[in-house]
């Protein structure tokens, strides 16, 4: 370093001053208001995505199992599943997030919540499959933490919205075969992905 200048040699042996290092706890400060919130925005879609892989796999084993015992008809509902799940608690009363665009849903003896050990609750309606063709399909929504977030149509941690088919296969509202029907809604659903929350990533 003996080309530098004496002064700049002193100042580089100097090290920052106070002035440079609050300048630079500043710029960090910045970046961190703009990055922190967004990394943490991410893993808790994240685990919201996997908590619907994980319900989706439960609600398939039970299906699968009463399909084996015999039990599946054009008359089954989700609630005919429940005897086949490993679940924490079914609610009658209680109140979870609705869909996006909607706002909140109420646990009842004929649409009940179905809490499972992911922390995750699962919103049974009273819908029966309506028939046994391939466009035959079961309407459940899951809620990813199980609670009401913030009681908003748009906020954070809201139900997706789930078909069951009649083949075992599910699939989220966005992405439902035209024309699917159940007991309730025989005329068809149409693929709606609007009532995706911005937190799923797909399957």
């Amino acid at each position: 370093m003996g080309w530098l200048p004496s002064a700049c040699h002193k100042r580089a042996l100097g090290g920052f001053t106070l002035a440079e290092l609050l300048i630079c706890i500043a710029i960090l400060g910045v970046i961190a208001v703009f990055t922190i919130p967004k990394i943490i925005t991410t893993q808790q879609n994240q685990s919201y995505t996997a908590f619907v892989k994980e319900s989706t796999s439960i609600l398939t084993g039970a299906y699968t199992k009463a399909n084996f015992d015999g039990i599946v008809t054009s008359s089954t509902k989700l609630t005919d599943l429940t005897p086949y799940m490993n679940y924490v608690q079914l609610k009658t009363i209680g109140t979870i997030d609705d869909i996006y665009r909607f706002a909140t849903l109420s646990c009842s003896s004929t649409s009940p919540c179905i809490k499972l050990h992911n922390g995750s609750t699962l919103f049974f309606t009273s819908n029966a499959f309506g028939g046994t063709g391939a466009s035959n399909a079961l309407y459940y929504k899951i809620d990813p933490d199980g609670v009401v977030t913030d009681g908003t149509t748009n906020g954070p941690g809201k139900s997706l919205a789930l078909f069951l088919y009649y083949s075992g296969k599910i699939t989220d509202y966005g992405n439902i075969n035209p024309g699917t029907t159940d007991s309730v809604v025989p005329f068809g659903y149409n693929p709606s992905p609007a009532y995706t929350p911005p937190w799923f990533s797909g399957w």
